[in-house]
């Protein structure tokens, strides 16, 4: 599903070359539950914003079902992030003008499907995160953990090979954590999408299949 060789990323900062990536390799399998964890500073948000396409790295390669992401100019990587991967946000990122259902029919409409047709998507995602009776309200009138399983509808909704969560969990307190992660875990068993994590979360550890963990810009295991 994702093949990593070789990538680096060096940074200049006050005149000082930082390396923010150091020869990363690694690979994860279609259908995979993986965290990418690290302290600060540690490269996981390069590498993150890597994989997503959202940052160019100076040697290596990325794949992604076979897509050789790092070949892809901005174009390119902003078509294949639309029609392959689902983004889940700490922020959610959701419009505040859209009720529920419209928040998640937005994405699907962007690709090109009739409106009809994506309100029925919309409702049938909806209730897979267990928020039918909130379809029709906005997001001001939800609360945290309600929009993120909107943002988590709208990820899954458009049905991408790979959901990509930066600090899924970041504003959510423990049960809301526990509820959106038994949630992934259940919607990775029945989808077989492939998830993976940005997060300093220890939480999100107990419930990932693996954990790729970077220091100083390395692998270490």
């Amino acid at each position: 599903m994702i093949r990593i060789e070789n990538i680096s990323k060096t940074y200049l900062s006050h005149h000082q070359k930082i390396k923010a990536l150091q020869n990363i390799n690694f690979s994860i399998e279609k259908g995979e539950f993986v965290a990418l964890m690290g302290a600060s500073g540690s490269g996981k948000t390069t590498l993150f914003k890597a994989i997503a396409g959202l940052e160019n790295i100076d040697e290596g390669k990325i794949f992604i079902d076979n897509h050789a992401i790092h070949t892809l100019n901005e174009k390119q990587k902003t078509l294949f992030r639309l029609h392959s991967i689902g983004f889940i946000f700490q922020q959610h990122n959701l419009m505040p003008v859209l009720s529920a259902w419209e928040n998640v029919a937005l994405l699907l409409e962007l690709k090109g499907m009739k409106r009809k047709m994506a309100k029925k998507i919309s409702f049938e995602y909806l209730e897979k995160v267990n928020l039918l009776d909130c379809a029709l309200r906005k997001p001001e009138h939800l609360s945290g953990g309600q929009q993120q399983r909107i943002a988590i509808a709208r990820a899954l909704a458009g049905k991408p090979n790979l959901i990509l969560a930066d600090e899924a969990t970041a504003n959510l307190d423990a049960e809301n954590t526990e509820n959106l992660l038994e949630m992934l875990v259940k919607l990775n068993q029945e989808e077989k999408i492939t998830f993976i994590f940005a997060t300093h979360d220890e939480r999100v550890k107990q419930k990932v299949a693996r954990i790729i963990l970077l220091k100083n810009g390395v692998l270490v295991e």
